[in-house]
């Protein structure tokens, strides 16, 4: 599609049971990587997908097949996003009794084929469920939200040379005032560091 909207073309098909979930663009522009929902009454499936945008060629970057439907869509707001390095950073669910959970994972992608060059590895591991990420352009530091009970934001820098991930900072939120200022002003609210 154009800047200004013009010569616009369907890139994937999709049917009545299928949800796509945010798309991330590829270092080199001539990709993209998104999350597939697909399910009805009968069968539930998620995927990580990239796709070739000129030749229309897709891999599976991650495939789940424990996943309710019902739960993902309403709940849980899944994730993608690529690094200049050639990873996708995705948000995956942790197998029962744990499934409420989701931790980052990473993966390295062939840059020709958009297809796994080697197994995702766990960025993190904790309670709660990731519904955002964001990356600097310089790819050093990445940013996600985890929801709890008491939802936090964590700020940590990739390590490229390893494919870890270490958590800088976490902003706690607090929606409802939690306690008063020191000085009995106003009630404290929004990010704390």
């Amino acid at each position: 599609m154009g800047p200004d909207g013009a010569e616009r073309r369907k890139i994937v098909e999709a049917s009545a049971e299928d949800r796509f979930g945010p798309a991330a663009w590829s270092p080199d522009g001539q990709r993209i990587a998104y999350v597939n929902l697909h399910g009805n009454a009968a069968i539930s499936e998620f995927s990580i997908e990239t796709r070739d945008l000129l030749t229309g060629k897709t891999a599976v970057v991650q495939a789940e097949p424990r996943f309710n439907r019902e739960a993902e869509l309403l709940n849980w707001r899944p994730v993608v996003c690529w690094t200049r390095d050639g990873r996708v950073i995705f948000g995956r669910h942790e197998a029962p009794p744990n499934d409420d959970d989701s931790n980052a994972w990473a993966v390295r992608l062939g840059p020709k084929t958009g297809s796994p060059s080697q197994k995702p590895v766990r960025l993190t591991n904790g309670a709660g469920a990731i519904s955002s990420f964001s990356i600097t352009a310089d790819g050093r530091r990445l940013v996600f939200i985890k929801n709890t009970l008491q939802p936090q934001v964590y700020v940590g820098e990739l390590d490229a040379a390893t494919g870890s991930l270490r958590i800088t900072d976490a902003l706690l939120w607090i929606k409802e005032p939690a306690c008063h200022s020191l000085d009995g002003g106003q009630p404290v609210r929004g990010l704390i560091l």
